[in-house]
């Protein structure tokens, strides 16, 4: 069977979801024709290097131009220039997309035949229910909690999900509230995260070093977690504090560490691909997030 992950973009910052679809990916790989799908190609390379039989296909190339002046720049470059009509405005990352994105997303999904397409985030996932064929199977899966999610981007979902022929979230509760919001026109069934399995070094818990990994974003509390560490310093003033990530936060944040004093044991060390070795070389592990959907 063919199984089609769609996402956003596999080339900018990882977060959650990537992580999630690769190992998920990975595991259907074994019996199973699998891609995974980048609506837009922001870098040179995957943040993550992508799973073993796992074919990675890249829809739109939104690098910076080398050429600009070339004939297919220039008509891309008009493309670009005009916003998007097939990402509603409520998905979060509207402005990322525009005409250029369309014109690539749409032939994509009116190409498909058979198997299966999983739409990652809301804003794709509606595009699948408005442009994948119905010789598809098409399946919508959100990571955000129900809650969360602004009342304009739920009626855009309501509006277009009932040609879905699945949605999935993460925990019972939400499937409970999505199945009254969709007013049960739509199956909702729950699918946890997992985690792989893990067959490397194992923490000992004799370092004095804590650990916290996550996008330097406000959602994840990074600065709720340093300035508690002022406290935590005051009191053992030999411990460390490792944060590993990007964002837009990292700035803030490193002005915040300078403003506590707490330059010599709070360390900002950016993206890690071997998040698994900082791990072992921690002892404990502190999540300080305003919110998780599957913490």
């Amino acid at each position: 069977m063919k199984i089609r992950f769609l996402m956003h973009d596999v080339y900018g910052p990882g977060g959650g979801v990537l992580t999630v679809v690769r190992h998920l990916a990975g595991e259907l790989a074994a019996h199973h024709d699998v891609e995974i799908v980048s609506v837009m190609r922001t870098g040179d390379e995957p943040v993550h290097r992508m799973p073993d039989g796992v074919v990675l296909t890249t829809l739109a190339d939104t690098r910076p131009m080398r050429f600009p002046w070339l004939p297919h720049n220039r008509r891309r470059a008009r493309l670009s220039a005009r916003p998007s009509e097939v990402i509603p405005r409520s998905e979060p990352r509207y402005r990322k997309y525009n005409a250029y994105t369309d014109r690539k997303l749409v032939r994509y999904l009116e190409s498909l035949e058979g198997g299966a397409v999983i739409g990652m985030q809301p804003g794709v996932s509606i595009a699948i229910a408005k442009h994948a064929p119905d010789s598809v199977v098409r399946v919508a899966q959100d990571h955000v909690p129900f809650r969360l999610r602004p009342q304009e981007l739920h009626e855009d979902m309501r509006r277009h999900f009932d040609r879905l022929d699945q949605f999935l979230t993460l925990t019972s509760t939400d499937a409970k509230r999505y199945r009254r919001f969709f007013r049960h026109q739509i199956p909702v069934r729950r699918l946890p995260n997992a985690a792989p399995d893990y067959h490397g070094p194992l923490s000992d818990h004799t370092t004095k070093v804590v650990t916290a990994a996550g996008r330097l974003e406000r959602l994840k509390g990074f600065d709720r977690l340093v300035d508690a560490w002022a406290l935590v310093h005051a009191k053992h003033p030999d411990w460390e504090l490792r944060i590993f990530g990007a964002g837009s936060q990292a700035g803030p944040l490193r002005e915040q560490v300078q403003r506590l004093g707490l330059d010599e044991v709070v360390r900002l060390h950016g993206y890690s691909r071997n998040l698994h070795a900082e791990l072992a070389g921690s002892s404990i592990f502190a999540m300080g997030s305003r919110f998780e959907a599957f913490g």
